[in-house]
């Protein structure tokens, strides 16, 4: 996460681009989930989409004026 630790926690905003990715709601397990599945296909760390997707989706929700 932010502070070096490998790994993804999937909050609200994570949830929610997973939700729109796949059209259907999803929990937060499968999120995370498909987030790690999602790395390894990309030969990348989890952290790494987790980050793009929180990031994305905060621009989306709080745009910057």
């Amino acid at each position: 996460m932010l502070l070096g630790k490998p790994g993804i926690k999937a909050d609200r905003r994570t949830v929610h681009f997973v939700n729109r990715a796949n059209g259907r709601d999803v929990t937060a397990a499968d999120a995370e989930a498909l987030l790690i599945e999602a790395a390894a296909e990309l030969e990348a760390t989890p952290t790494e989409p987790d980050q793009a997707t929180w990031a994305h989706e905060r621009d989306l929700q709080d745009p910057v004026l």
